[in-house]
């Protein structure tokens, strides 16, 4: 059992990461949250229960950030939250086969010359595009945004308004992702000039 109160901390800290810019937690960032905060916050009645259900902060850390990252929520669920992990624990496992594969979906939805990478007339880009869709995994889209990807300001600028959240959560997702940016970006080439 996780005390509930650090892990209602952690959450708003994971949160914060995974929806602000300017917010890492990966460098430091924290947030200041009192025990009367906590006592008043409406996510209380399922960070308690949750709490019971990690034998250590790590675990209940990797069910938070596979939530998040996933679905930009916490569920609710433990059971339907746990098969966030899942997914995320086997996207870790086999990154180079999952991010080839929705390579290849990426390369399915091109049409004619088109630039996986391109913003044109105000659109946003066709792997953003997918991910919004639910077609390719938040973590080939962090990749792509973190390691691929030289002009980040046009996505940026075209996923403002209507995609931002789905942005910002694809781009802070890469913070978790442990892999070589060369061996990506030789896959990405590899999968898509094929």
């Amino acid at each position: 059992m996780v005390d509930d109160y650090r892990l209602y901390c952690t959450y708003s800290e994971i949160k914060k990461h995974f929806s602000q810019y300017t917010f890492n937690i990966m460098k430091g960032d924290r947030v200041k949250i009192t025990r009367y905060k906590y006592a008043k916050a409406p996510e209380k009645p399922f960070i308690l229960p949750l709490s019971k259900r990690f034998a250590t902060m790590k675990d209940a850390v990797d069910y938070m950030i596979a939530n998040i990252a996933y679905t930009n929520n916490m569920c609710e669920d433990y059971d339907e939250g746990i098969r966030w992990v899942y997914k995320w624990e086997g996207y870790k496992d086999g990154l180079s086969y999952m991010f080839k594969e929705d390579l290849k979906i990426i390369k399915d939805n091109m049409t004619g010359d088109s630039d996986v990478l391109a913003c044109d007339d105000d659109k946003i880009p066709l792997f953003l595009d997918l991910f919004i869709k639910d077609k390719i995994s938040v973590q080939s889209t962090s990749i792509i945004l973190n390691h691929i990807c030289k002009d980040l300001k046009s996505i940026k600028n075209n996923s403002q308004d209507m995609y931002k959240d789905e942005y910002i959560r694809a781009l802070k997702c890469g913070s978790f992702i442990k892999k070589s940016p060369n061996k990506l970006r030789d896959l990405y080439k590899k999968t898509l000039d094929n």
